[in-house]
């Protein structure tokens, strides 16, 4: 994986302030999907009783829900974000801080499985997921 364009890092210092950034990026982008989870989980618990309970009509109860099956499914996302975001946080290190901060770019760690996440983080063979 290219090292992102920056200068040359003289000293071990600016190696290990290059690891500590992002481990706080990553801590992050933890935080603001825990965020994402509690903000989709509100959401479907501030349904009152009344909204599930009183006579719907058959297109009101395909609304509620879809609209339910979709905050279930974000938290899904957000929840696989996190683990993926885990196993990154778990293998960075100052020789590889370089390619974990290139795979938090625009959020690519998103297309790995855990697996092939590890393997491109050590340097073994992978494959994209889709």
């Amino acid at each position: 994986m290219d090292k992102p364009n920056l200068k040359t890092l003289d000293t071990l210092d600016d190696v290990e302030r290059i690891e500590e950034n992002v481990f706080a990026i990553i801590e992050s982008k933890i935080q603001y999907n825990e965020y994402r989870i509690n903000n989709a989980a509100n959401s479907f618990i501030n349904l009152d009783d009344s909204t599930l309970t009183a006579q719907k009509s058959p297109a009101e109860m395909k609304r509620i829900v879809f609209n339910n099956e979709h905050i279930i499914d974000l938290i899904r996302k957000y929840t696989g974000a996190i683990n993926l975001l885990l196993v990154l946080r778990s293998k960075l290190s100052r020789e590889n801080a370089y390619s974990v901060f290139s795979i938090l770019k625009d959020d690519q760690y998103m297309s790995f499985s855990k697996f092939d996440l590890v393997a491109l983080i050590e340097g073994r063979p992978h494959q994209v997921s889709a």
